[in-house]
């Protein structure tokens, strides 16, 4: 028996900006392409539509349709790949023209705002200052544990 014990899910919009609607049509094939990218990367998925809302200062309640379609993952397959859910999360923000997308992840709730989408690169110096601080900042917390004892 597989156990899959991430459980994610991504809040797919049916608006264009705050209150624009997209057809039934494009909002499906939304719910489609997020439902495919799950599948090919965690194995499958789960999706419910229903109404998500927010207070907004000069409009109110926003209300629209939405759909949360669940991907559950086993941890090494999740690891693997959520580089690549986040640059597509933050790629859909982009093309769906959305301030932000909703991104749960073992309960709670990321809202992927823009420039999350950017990957940050790390120079091989720099990566090799870091470890070098990492080893030696877990080496001091193992003397402190053993003194301790």
């Amino acid at each position: 028996m597989a156990h899959l014990e991430v459980e994610q899910a991504v809040i797919v919009p049916s608006t264009i900006g705050k209150t624009k609607k997209v057809s039934d049509a494009v909002f499906k094939s939304r719910i489609k392409e997020v439902k495919r990218f799950l599948s090919n990367k965690f194995g499958g998925y789960t999706s419910v539509k229903g109404t998500g809302g927010y207070y907004s200062k000069g409009k109110g309640l926003i209300q629209e349709k939405v759909a949360r379609v669940v991907s559950y993952a086993e941890k090494d397959k999740y690891k693997k790949n959520k580089n690549a859910l986040i640059k597509k999360i933050g790629s859909w923000r982009k093309k769906w023209k959305q301030e932000s997308m909703g991104y749960e992840h073992e309960g709670d709730l990321y809202y992927f705002k823009r420039g999350i989408e950017k990957s940050r690169k790390i120079s091989p110096s720099t990566r090799k200052k870091l470890l070098k601080n990492l080893i030696k900042a877990r080496r001091i917390k193992a003397m402190k544990l053993r003194r301790r004892r």
